[in-house]
């Protein structure tokens, strides 16, 4: 899965992504690399929704 390549060219300020289960940990990983990026993850029955919002200042705390 290769979300970071949506987060780096996108022109919006809102992503949402289905992906499986056994992806969190990729969908987390990629914060390390577009930190100017939150996430949010919602379990639905057998997937999860990933929300990624770009934040308006880089150095905001979550």
């Amino acid at each position: 899965m290769e979300v970071g390549w949506h987060l780096r060219f996108s022109k919006g300020r809102h992503l949402r992504v289905m992906a499986l289960k056994e992806s969190k940990q990729q969908l987390e990983n990629v914060l390390h690399i577009h930190p100017e990026w939150k996430l949010s993850i919602a379990e639905k029955n057998d997937h999860l929704e990933a929300d990624y919002v770009k934040k308006d200042n880089l150095y905001e705390k979550e």
